[in-house]
């Protein structure tokens, strides 16, 4: 009876509908470098929710980091949004999870309506002053 229970309250959580890291070039991020996720066709209409994760090593250089999001919808530009995701906080710290790499994620989220039978392009861009950025090691998606 214990395990049905279980099992009833597990199928119940919503699982991401992406959540997808690419690998940046070790030598660092150029700003003319743009990493590209490719989401999933929904078989439904889902209002859903962006965030950006970055993770770092501690050899990133600056506070923060900025980034410009472009989503296309079947292969339309739709929007763009700019994030800016602190990385230490002001007394020097890294503000991210992790140990060799720390894990942070955008806030606020951005608000995102998947619509049925679409396919959707999340592209990812710096905008930072200085190119290449080192010190970033993955930037990733999580659509929930």
């Amino acid at each position: 009876m214990g395990l049905l229970c279980l099992t009833s309250m597990v199928s119940c959580i919503n699982s991401p509908i992406v959540h997808k890291y690419e690998s940046l070039d070790a030598n660092g991020w150029d700003a003319s470098d743009t990493v590209h996720f490719e989401i999933p066709v929904q078989s439904k209409d889902m209002a859903s929710t962006l965030h950006i994760g970055v993770r770092t090593t501690e050899d990133y250089p600056f506070t923060d980091l900025n980034l410009r999001v472009f989503i296309k919808r079947n292969g339309k530009k739709q929007t763009s949004k700019d994030f800016k995701i602190n990385i230490y906080g002001k007394s020097g710290k890294a503000k991210g999870d992790g140990f060799l790499y720390h894990e942070n994620k955008s806030t606020p989220s951005v608000p995102l309506d998947l619509k049925a039978d679409s396919t959707y392009t999340i592209s990812i861009v710096h905008k930072m002053r200085s190119s290449p950025i080192c010190g970033i090691s993955d930037i990733g998606i999580l659509i929930d």
